[in-house]
């Protein structure tokens, strides 16, 4: 009997349900005919011990049901010594070694594991090459000292990364926290690793986030959250270790003031016991920057180079439009959902952070269309980063194209109104209710995580279909798995049959951007004096109250309905980077689009982070954030009779500036897709520097702008 025997038991004994092969193909990453081999063992050994056995069905897969003596009585047969592994495989023995080095409790010396793991010298030498290679990858070096054994040498920062990416790579993160949950740790793997960081903390911080993520509204999933836990835990025990971060590239001036400061606070105070006052600025940063690696719905999260990552997000789906031949820009949500996950992407890719993607391989083999795809326009991603995105990272990409393209794809009324609840990921559970549209007449009328119960009310659903345990009161739910299988849809055929009680009450299809831009059109037709801002303003609230779910992308403003004349220069003479962007932005300064404030955070931004600004071969793009002083949304257009340098290595010098006033996230999105459709294209940029009236270059960009 070997450890995955006992996986395969403990993972069927916590479904309780039917596995497919397939399924389990996936999960365990073995061949089929191995996997009936576990089944055989693992049912020996529950016979031995009167327990009930496996079911096999050549249709719906195989099931373990246990009640809850027998769980308890297979608990105690594990605790008990009567199972036991006779030798280590090869990613245990690696485990170990590595674990054994960085806990430091006793000397660590290559002869101690010939011994300890039941091995020969060759195999402990290659278990050594291959620690030795992944610390390699984050600069982390493996060293032979006398009498002191082998120890971690390298950058505090990136030593924390390589542990966390080594747990990413042998151990199911998802289960390991379920185990860790019921307090029923049995596989070797996961004793190694939960050893190491101390499974009593890391459980009270994985509860903690929990806590937090319900009682503060933020989006972080259930994946993301078991993932800090880890990281946080990481931290613990490195810093109670005595190693700490010394130094960083990118200290915030006032990283205090982040929402998610409070989140280290809280934390460090109620469950670690440590007053943060008593740790450096450092550490108190590095733990900050974990939190906002993974909030991906909180706007104080927002980056200062936001307009790169917002022009990032178009380019790529741009890219996969190309590549596919899909309209992913007629998605009008798929910008938002894209923007948010790619931000903290962004985040975690330039600083080394590994995530564990548990539905990684089943994304491979059921989208590999769309997950090759991603893989080839993803390269503008990792041109940006400057690293390699993981194939974790890209399989969260995959699930928004897919999800996307299963909305594209199916036009079927709604009927139910289903509210999805996913512990997953905003990616996953868009692509649920996608594949949900597809197979049944339902009105999906929201994806939401488990935590925001008053959401989930507010919606007025029929039922709910949820990916995990949770209860809703006065709500009838049916738990699926996020990829929907051929098993879940005939358990909601059956729990529909089953519940008479549940009634139809979504509507009819109703395009709810374009009636709102019929209703505008006749007004501004009929009415000299509307003002359309206000009436705008005033028709978004009528639409709230009679319940009409507007898409505000939908109406958003191009550049020629933004841009006035007199915010056009043309041909000016500015004498520096600094000169310029404050003489760009002089017409919305006079016009009280923005303050003095924002002109200041533009060039300050600049001389902190360098020209991240300078987005294109010769291109600009003036911007700080919104809350640094804009009052309404504009836009103004400078072009350079002499070039200017502003430092960047690739695309000086710069002969054409935006400057952009955006009062939120989206509301200048048709904006930012024109300005990618100009960079994309050197021509494009040179015929609009070289335009001498302002009318000739409105009429240049009203030609760029049409089919964006």
């Amino acid at each position: 009997m070997t450890s995955k025997e006992v996986e395969l038991i403990l993972l069927l004994a916590s479904q309780n349900e039917y596995t497919t092969y397939h399924e389990l193909k996936t999960t365990l990453q073995k061949s089929e005919r191995t996997i009936r081999y576990y089944l055989e063992q693992a049912n020996q050994l529950l016979q031995q011990n009167h327990l009930p056995q496996i079911e096999q069905d050549r249709k719906l897969g195989v099931k373990l049901q246990f009640t809850a003596s027998q769980k308890e009585h297979f608990s105690y047969l594990l605790k008990s010594g009567q199972y036991h592994v006779e030798y280590y495989s090869a990613e245990e023995r690696v485990l170990m070694i590595l674990f054994s080095i960085l806990d430091e409790k006793t000397p660590v010396f290559a002869t101690v594991f010939i011994e300890d793991l039941i091995t020969s010298k060759s195999s402990i030498d290659s278990d050594m090459k291959t620690i030795r290679k992944q610390a390699q990858e984050y600069g982390v070096v493996v060293k032979s000292v006398p009498k002191e054994g082998f120890k971690f040498l390298g950058d505090e920062w990136s030593i924390r990364l390589f542990i966390n990416n080594v747990i990413n790579k042998y151990i199911n993160l998802e289960m390991m926290m379920d185990h860790c949950s019921s307090h029923s740790i049995f596989s070797k793997k996961e004793k190694i690793v939960t050893s190491y960081l101390q499974e009593e903390i890391l459980f009270k911080i994985y509860q903690s986030l929990q806590q937090i993520a319900r009682t503060d509204g933020l989006a972080f999933n259930e994946m993301y959250c078991r993932q800090m836990s880890i990281i946080f835990a990481i931290w613990y025990k490195r810093f109670t270790q005595g190693y700490m971060v010394n130094c960083t590239n990118s200290l915030p001036l006032r990283y205090e003031k982040l929402h998610s400061y409070q989140i280290v606070i809280q934390l460090l105070q109620e469950v670690m016991g440590i007053n943060a006052s008593e740790i450096s600025e450092y550490e108190r940063y590095y733990l900050c920057f974990i939190i906002d690696s993974f909030n991906i719905k909180n706007p104080a999260a927002l980056k200062i180079d936001w307009g790169g990552l917002q022009l990032l997000t178009i380019q790529l789906i741009k890219e996969m439009e190309k590549i596919t031949a899909i309209p992913f820009l007629d998605d009008k949500e798929l910008f938002e959902r894209l923007f948010n996950h790619i931000e903290p992407l962004v985040n975690r890719s330039k600083n080394g952070v590994s995530i564990f993607n548990p539905l990684k391989n089943m994304i491979m083999e059921q989208y590999s269309i769309t997950y090759n795809a991603v893989c080839k326009a993803v390269r503008i991603v990792e041109e940006y980063c400057r690293q390699k995105i993981s194939e974790e990272e890209i399989a969260y990409i995959t699930l928004h194209f897919s999800a996307s393209e299963e909305k594209l794809a199916q036009h079927n009324p709604g009927k139910y109104r289903v509210v999805v609840i996913c512990g997953h990921g905003v990616a996953t559970g868009e692509l649920l209710a996608e594949n949900l549209k597809k197979y049944y007449q339902f009105d999906v009328i929201g994806v939401v995580n488990g935590y925001d119960l008053h959401a989930i009310k507010r919606l007025g659903a029929d039922f709910a279909l949820k990916t995990i345990d949770i209860e809703i009161r006065n709500l009838p739910s049916l738990k699926i798995d996020p990829v929907l299988t051929e098993y879940d849809r005939k358990k909601i055929k059956k729990f529909i049959e089953s519940n008479p009680d549940i009634k139809k009450t979504g509507g009819a299809n109703f395009d709810a951007v374009n009636f709102f831009k019929d209703i505008c059109k006749i007004a501004e037709k009929h009415s000299m004096k509307i003002k359309m801002e206000n009436f705008i303003e005033e028709l978004e609230e009528l639409f709230e109250k009679n319940k009409i779910i507007l898409n505000r992308q939908g109406v958003q403003p191009m550049i020629h309905e933004v841009l006035k004349d007199h915010h056009i220069l043309l041909q000016h003479t500015s004498r520096d980077w600094e000169t310029c962007i404050k003489d760009a932005a002089q017409p919305l300064l006079d016009d009280h689009y923005i303050n003095q404030d924002y002109v200041a955070a533009m060039i300050a931004a600049v001389k902190k982070y360098g020209p991240y600004i300078v987005i294109a071969k010769g291109v600009a793009l003036a911007h700080a954030r919104p809350e640094d002083g804009v009052a309404k949304l504009g836009l103004s257009i400078m072009t350079l009779k002499e070039p200017i340098c502003f430092g960047h290595e690739s695309n000086d010098p710069v002969k054409l500036i935006f400057c952009l006033a955006a009062i939120d996230n989206f509301s200048h999105l048709k904006v930012m897709k024109s300005i990618v459709n100009i960079i994309g294209e050197e021509w494009k940029i040179d015929k609009i520097s070289n335009q001498y009236t302002v009318d000739a270059l409105k009429q240049v960009l009203v030609e760029f702008e049409e089919g964006v």
